[in-house]
Order: C-alpha cells, then structure tokens, then sequence
C-alpha cells in the first residue's frame, strides 16, 4: 500500500508546474494570395509542414518556441497547368523554343517565440494573456516570384484552455500583429545596386516597420490535446491565418492548416 500511495502521489506531482516538453509537429496547408506588385492573378497553393516545439509552463506563465519548415508549390488559379512560352532567334536562323512551368515551388521557413500569463486560478477554464515574435521567410521559385517576403511582427494574444477531463483538453488562441518589421522587393523588381550581392541588397534597401495602417495580419488556431501517457501527450489542431501588407503594392495571403503534434514531458529530478 505505501509503495501504490507513493507512486500515485509522484504521479500526480508530476503534471505540476515547472514542466518541461519537446514536440514534433506535422501538418499541412492550403492558401491564396495576391501580390499585385508581381501579377494581378489569383495564386493558391499548399504545403507540408514539419516542425519542432519547446514548451516550459511554471506557476501562472508559459514560454514556447516552436521552429517550422514549410514546402510546397503554387500556381495561378486561372492556370494551374499551363506553360509560358519563349521564341529566341539563334545564329543560324532557327527558332528555339522555350517553355517554363506557370506551377513554381515555395519554402516557408518560420520561428516563433512566444509567451502567455494566467488571469485567474480556475482548474477547468482558464484565460491567459501575452504575446508572441514571429519570423516568418515566404521564398517562392517559380516564373513568377509571387509573395517573396520576409517579417518579424510582434503580436498580443489571448488563450482560452478548457481541461474536460484528466485526459482530454481543449484550447483556442487568437492573435493580432501590430507592428512589423518587412521586407519585400520593389515594384520595379530591381534589387541590388552596383558593388551589392543580391541578398545584402534586398535587405538593406526594401525593408521597413510597418503598423497596423499598413499591416495586417489575424491568426486563430483550436487545439484539442489528449494525454496518452505519464510523459506523452497527443494533438490535433486546426489554425487560420490572414494577411495582408500595402507596400510597395497590396499582397493578401489567406492560409488554413491541420497539424498534428506530440509532446514528450521531462521527468522532474
């Protein structure tokens, strides 16, 4: 009986905060955007997502780093299949002709910082508050280089934890960017300036803070969360995102995934 009581009392120790977890993801998405500095066409494409998670939850505050690699392809949705065409003149009077897919692909790395304080000590429904830094690199390869972009925003969120059981929790969390710091090419598509590699110049010369008269961009996920084990726990999400960014001309890019995660919780010494 006393080793049972023991166990049982370790057991439900070892679920008390400080806690520390790791996390794989997996997902995929679907999205839409217009950048109508490159093209005034519609553009949809989608990614497989994988990525890793490191959480630390203590008293009434929690911190979350979580790095994603996204890859994938988009085309225009009016021609998802189609090729463009080129006619060169060589030296001996032929015509060569040369086609490019209109499908190009696009990796999406990102990092995400973020952290989050209790507002109450309720044991079933609890708020928490905070904010989050995001990096977020989109770099399309294709014909046409729609949505090459690249942002680090700082975004208040709210979140919402419900635990249904001792096994069974449910979570939503919504989030607003409010300032920015982005980088996109020039509308006239001209990047590098004499004695400047591309990369440097890119940077250098297209990036700027942008507010919310600029900058808009709303992320909401829901997560349901089932603890399989002592140290391992399971979810699945669903998470939308919505963007949209003036300069130098208006780029809207829509997004929803599906992931599933599982974290592994470090034992306490």
């Amino acid at each position: 009986m006393l080793v049972v009581s023991s166990h049982a009392q370790e057991k439900e120790s070892f679920f008390k905060p400080p806690k520390y977890q790791v996390g794989l993801q997996l997902g995929i998405s679907t999205f839409s955007m217009v950048d109508r500095a490159v093209s005034p066409l519609l553009y949809k494409g989608n990614y497989r997502r994988v990525g890793l998670q490191f959480l630390y939850t203590g008293g009434r505050s929690r911190v979350e780093l979580s790095l994603q690699g996204n890859l994938g392809s988009y085309f225009p949705a009016a021609y998802p299949n189609d090729y463009v065409y080129f006619k060169e003149l060589e030296e001996d009077s032929s015509v060569k002709e040369t086609k490019v897919p209109t499908r190009g692909s696009i990796i999406s790395p990102t990092v995400k910082l973020g952290y989050w304080y209790a507002l109450g000590n309720s044991d079933k429904l609890q708020f928490s508050a905070g904010a989050a830094i995001t990096e977020q690199l989109l770099y399309p390869q294709g014909f046409v280089t729609a949505g090459l972009m690249n942002m680090v925003s700082l975004s208040p969120q709210l979140r919402v934890t419900y635990a249904a059981a001792t096994r069974h929790q449910f979570e939503a969390n919504i989030s607003t960017a409010v300032l920015g710091l982005v980088t996109r090419p020039p509308y006239h598509g001209t990047l590098t300036q004499p004695n400047e590699n591309l990369e440097g110049a890119f940077l250098k010369h297209n990036t700027r803070w942008q507010t919310l008269n600029k900058l808009q961009g709303v992320q909401a996920e829901v997560q349901y969360q089932y603890r399989m084990g002592l140290r391992t726990t399971a979810a699945a999400s669903y998470q939308l995102n919505w963007l949209r960014e003036k300069d130098p001309r208006p780029f809207t890019m829509a997004e929803s995934a599906y992931n599933i995660s599982f974290l592994y919780l470090f034992p306490k010494k």
